[in-house]
């Protein structure tokens, strides 16, 4: 007899390292619990170890729908985003939103694979390019940023996957790795958790915009490395290109949030706000449109009004009185 977790199955894949969650839909589907209904948002996960399926193909997958893709590693090499170039490519000229998390610590991203996307990010005002760096001004690392994260958004469904390969060649398809993929629906509990740990790195201290001046620093110190064990005095360039490159990074700007941050409901909603004043009521025709994308909710202006606070939270709108708001200018508005 085969597992069960709430109301869905989970039957395992063996050593084959898969798994598919399939789940039971209800017609009295007040009566059940939340986490029930929770465990039924997840559609499917699977195991990814490069041996019977390889990463990369279940990323060009989940990306060739997407409408926003999010990728927050600690490193990435030029064998890494050849593998994912025409994907990437075909995103672009879907109009999908692409942003990069890239990490810096120990100089171990490559220096070309840096330049080139943020080179992409230039001449592509769809995809968004930040490092992150684990080092304190004084250029000594404190925490090393480590992650392995992938998030495609498709509206409705969302695609994550999480584990230990990087966006390097070895990662997505050569290496021993063990990745797990989360199929869900967007606002399933799951999804909300992942992105608020996405934001918490983005929003955070350590991660800022690149710019050309910090690209040329990185490339100099990334090829000085290797060379500073070499002598003293490369040891010593070593040293001044280490703190020139901190001191760098504490001159550039923070991501600001946009309404690209947002996800499931809370896009859904904003993308009907008018600019301008509206009132909590002017949202309510929307409600049969809102619930094509979200057939099991049956409190949709509950869950409008719930979004409105959220959104408020955000920055995103201000609340003026007796349900009645204004839709705050943010950069893609000044733009």
């Amino acid at each position: 007899m085969f597992p069960t977790y709430g109301h869905y199955w989970v039957f395992p894949g063996g050593w084959k390292a898969s798994a598919t969650v399939c789940y039971t839909s209800y017609e009295n589907y007040e009566d059940r619990s939340y986490k029930d209904y929770e465990a039924m948002k997840i559609m499917r996960i699977e195991i990814i170890n490069n041996n019977s399926k390889k990463l990369v193909d279940s990323l060009l997958q989940a990306m060739e729908k997407s409408n926003c893709l999010r990728i927050a590693v600690a490193f990435v090499s030029t064998g890494g985003i050849s593998l994912l170039e025409k994907g990437l490519q075909d995103s672009i000229k879907r109009n999908c939103y692409i942003e990069f998390i890239l990490g810096i610590d120990l100089y171990i991203t490559d220096s070309k694979a840096l330049q080139n996307l943020y080179q992409l990010s230039k001449a592509n005002q769809n995809v968004k390019l930040y490092c992150y760096s684990g080092s304190n001004s004084e250029g000594n690392s404190e925490a090393i940023y480590h992650p392995k994260l992938y998030i495609a958004d498709q509206t409705s469904v969302v695609t994550t996957i999480i584990g230990s390969s990087n966006l390097t060649e070895g990662g997505l398809r050569s290496n021993v790795e063990l990745n797990v993929l989360i199929e869900s629906e967007s606002d399933s509990d799951i999804v909300s958790k992942i992105h608020k740990l996405y934001f918490r790195i983005k929003f955070s201290n350590r991660c800022f915009k690149p710019d050309e001046d910090f690209i040329q620093l990185y490339s100099e110190i990334y090829s000085a490395k290797e060379d500073q064990k070499k002598t003293i005095k490369k040891e010593e360039h070593f040293r001044k290109l280490n703190l020139g490159i901190s001191k760098k990074i504490s001159s550039l700007p923070h991501p600001s949030r946009t309404s690209k941050d947002l996800f499931g409901w809370q896009r859904l909603v904003f993308e009907k706000l008018p600019h301008g004043k509206f009132k909590t009521s002017d949202l309510y025709k929307f409600e049969e449109e809102f619930r094509s994308h979200y057939p099991m909710n049956r409190h949709i202006r509950d869950k409008i009004r719930q979004v409105l606070q959220q959104l408020r939270d955000l920055g995103l709108v201000k609340y003026l009185e007796e349900e009645t708001w204004i839709r705050e200018e943010t950069e893609e508005d000044k733009h």
